[in-house]
């Protein structure tokens, strides 16, 4: 197994790996306010703008934030990282991949759900790299792939000077967070989304570390 940095040929595979790392996040996040809406259509629009935006280089979800497992040139697991301070080309791409995909208004909508979600998960500090999308094909799950894609983390905080590996999960997905305790994380604190939260679809999130030193 070879874990690399994303291609923009990657975009269809490694859309539905990052889909399903977060799907209830995703759906609250980019189609929460469109309450007539089915779960299918929801659904969908999620894939059709990661497929967008994984198209493109730079930004949340361009594929140069983005690392992929792959096993005889097949895409089986995917992760992204990221660490404080954001930079303004960061922000102006990922405003950029939305406008092009939902224009202006639904854009709008989208960033006020995202404001949401900002108090559900919480910022890395200086010394601290905080994992964000972390998948593996169904197929190829119980076969050490998230393992992999976790130490690989581990050694790029690592290189970057960094202490401890950060993320947040979703209090319910159990399944992970059982994952990111046989790799060594705790669980720190727990935060709970507001009423208009709760209205948008966003459930509590756990925020566990790791400590690399």
């Amino acid at each position: 197994m070879l874990i690399t940095q994303a291609k923009a040929s990657h975009y269809q595979p490694l859309a539905k790996l990052l889909f399903s790392s977060g799907p209830d996040n995703l759906i609250s996040l980019l189609t929460g306010h469109q309450s007539a809406l089915s779960l299918p259509q929801k659904q969908k629009i999620c894939i059709a703008f990661l497929e967008t935006a994984l198209q493109l280089a730079e930004g949340q979800f361009g594929y140069l934030n983005q690392q992929v497992a792959t096993k005889n040139g097949t895409v089986c697991g995917c992760v992204s990282y990221w660490k404080t301070p954001i930079s303004d080309l960061f922000k102006q791409q990922t405003l950029a991949s939305l406008v092009t995909h939902f224009g202006i208004s639904e854009t709008t909508a989208i960033l006020n759900n995202s404001e949401v979600l900002s108090t559900l998960v919480r910022a890395p500090s200086a010394n601290e790299l905080s994992i964000g999308h972390l998948a593996v094909e169904p197929s190829n799950r119980r076969q050490g792939v998230a393992t992999c894609l976790l130490d690989y983390c581990s050694e790029a905080a690592i290189k970057l000077g960094k202490s401890t590996l950060v993320l947040d999960v979703m209090e319910d997905n159990r399944t992970a967070i059982q994952t990111y305790m046989n790799f060594g994380f705790v669980q720190k604190s727990k935060s709970h989304p507001s009423e208009k939260g709760k209205k948008i679809g966003f459930l509590p999130h756990i925020h566990m570390q790791k400590s690399l030193v």
